[in-house]
């Protein structure tokens, strides 16, 4: 018998073996691969966002305008660049609010005002407006509430207040101020 003749069943073995592993491999049901945890990266960016929000009666509700807004899907925040917002609730005066940055929660409940805040609030009775000044000021919009842990400094006309931190709420329109000073004027019109 040749040589030749003699190695073709080991010839055939190993092309079986090799068509049998590859079979193998090709018909493996791979496990799906865990989900990746969502890093803190923005997956949409707006620039110049202007978000309105109309009461029932189709009145507007508030404005608020940014220069950029990043939002990042792990937790559904949005953080805000060059922030101006209007709110005009019924029966109330026109309160306004401008920051270098904010921030507002997934659920919308929390909005987070931070670098050079101003809040004016217009006054309903001809009096200046109250300006409220500070570099963080947390506000629930839906309770009404204004918050702050900084310094902040309260301004109506010639009239100033300095506190250490502030609590108020515009519904029931009480504010609770911590080591308050302040100078109050009487204007011309209430002597």
């Amino acid at each position: 018998m040749p040589r030749s003749e003699s190695w073709l069943p080991v010839l055939l073995l190993v092309a079986l073996a090799a068509i049998t592993i590859w079979l193998t491999q090709a018909m493996k049901i791979r496990a799906p691969s865990p989900p990746s945890e969502l890093k803190h990266e923005a997956d949409t960016i707006v620039e110049s966002l202007t978000a309105t929000q109309y009461d029932p009666a189709g009145q507007v509700r508030s404005v608020l305008r940014a220069q950029k807004m990043l939002h990042y899907p792990d937790d559904g925040s949005s953080q805000l660049l060059g922030v101006q917002f209007e709110g005009r609730e019924p029966e109330q005066a026109p309160f306004s609010v401008r920051s270098k940055e904010g921030f507002v929660s997934q659920d919308r409940k929390d909005v987070f005002f931070y670098g050079d805040v101003r809040a004016v609030q217009e006054s309903e009775t001809g009096q200046p407006p109250l300006v409220i000044t500070t570099d963080k000021l947390h506000v629930r919009p839906e309770e009404g509430n204004a918050s702050t842990d900084q310094a902040v400094l309260i301004e109506q006309g010639e009239s100033t207040a300095r506190a250490s931190s502030l609590e108020i709420n515009n519904k029931t329109r009480i504010a609770k101020l911590t080591h308050v000073r302040s100078i109050y004027k009487i204007s011309p019109k209430q002597r």
